[in-house]
């Protein structure tokens, strides 16, 4: 009797142990922190309790071996389970956007990745460029400038030689256009104006601050290779009306509202001050175009006023100069009547 129960109390010992061991199987499973014991202890199964092989029954009668490695318990079976529990878990795989250039990205498909692709314009001669695909970073080629568009030289690349491209002068820098190919729709290059011909991207035809005006510039004629840039005395400025930029001092509310913005009217005194203002490089240096403008803003009395007063300044301006005081006191009336004229407000 005192047998079978410690024989009862072996076999409920050895259940316990069992079913303590089975669940930290069942936890294991989940779980990616597991300490190397742990690992050890599931690679080597349930350890032995005995000295030797024992066997114990259920239940149902069956006869067991106690210490038979639950590694091979049909848990491992189940689904969802696949591999050893201390198998390697697998690289992420690669993304466009990881920081690394791999699994066939390219510049094109992953520039996060990989770089953006060389490309006219980088600064950099390179991927194929030439001084005639892109003079922007390999330079104006040797032969631009001997007047004769020469195999391989378009408008683009020696508009001296070949001419301006046929947008070029359009007011809009696109279709390929650059501050060497069309500055007067692109503005001019940012070393132009440093006193510095830079041989490898200014020429006459783009900076002739720096590296003089081309042959033919002056002749009254805007031939073909001359722009507003390269020679203004033939082509006259670089505004064009519709462009969304207000180039001053040719364009004006005026003469291109879509670009300058409607006028307001100025009074008599606003015209005067304008008009002061066109003489500040003195008489032999007055712009016409500078006094109009000053003048068209405004209602037909300030308008008339303010003529003549200006006109009582020019015969004054060689003694008192840019005095205000004094050519005030040689046109005390014309002053008084320009000072106290206002015009209407439009609708008023």
């Amino acid at each position: 009797m005192r047998l079978k129960n410690v024989q009862r109390a072996s076999l409920f010992l050895l259940t316990a142990l069992l079913a303590v061991a089975l669940s930290g199987m069942v936890e294991a499973c989940g779980r990616t922190d597991l300490s190397e014991d742990e690992y050890a202890a599931i690679d080597s199964g349930f350890p032995d309790q005995s000295t030797g092989p024992e066997t114990g029954s259920d239940a149902t009668g069956d006869v067991f071996p106690v210490d038979a490695p639950f590694i091979d318990s049909p848990f491992f079976d189940a689904p969802g389970f696949e591999g050893s529990v201390d198998s390697p878990v697998g690289d992420a795989p690669a993304f466009c956007g990881d920081g690394i250039c791999n699994n066939g990205e390219t510049c094109k498909t992953c520039p996060n990745d990989c770089g953006s692709c060389p490309h006219c314009g980088d600064g950099t001669c390179n991927d194929g460029e030439t001084c005639n695909s892109c003079p922007q970073d390999c330079g104006i080629c040797s032969t631009c400038g001997n007047g004769t568009c020469d195999s391989g030289e378009t408008c683009s690349s020696c508009p001296e030689d070949c001419g301006s491209c046929e947008t070029c002068g359009d007011g809009l820098c696109n279709h390929g256009e650059t501050c060497i190919s069309c500055p007067g729709d692109c503005g001019v290059c940012p070393s132009c104006g440093d006193g510095v011909c830079e041989m490898m991207t200014e020429n006459c035809t783009n900076c002739p601050k720096d590296c003089g005006t081309c042959a033919g510039c002056g002749d009254g004629v805007c031939s073909s290779s001359e722009t507003c840039v390269s020679c203004p005395v033939d082509c006259g400025p670089c505004a064009v009306c519709g462009n969304g930029k207000c180039e001053s001092p040719y364009e004006t509310c005026t003469n291109c509202p879509q670009d300058c913005g409607q006028c307001t009217l100025n009074n008599c005194e606003q015209i005067l001050t304008c008009s002061l203002g066109c003489l500040s490089g003195g008489i032999q240096n007055l712009m016409i175009s500078c006094i109009a403008n000053c003048d068209a803003d405004s209602c037909p009395a300030a308008q008339m006023f303010a003529n003549d007063a200006f006109d009582c300044i020019i015969q004054n301006f060689g003694t008192c100069g840019m005095s205000f005081s004094c050519l005030a006191g040689k046109c005390p009336g014309q002053f008084a009547a320009c000072l106290g004229e206002t015009c209407p407000t439009p609708g008023g």
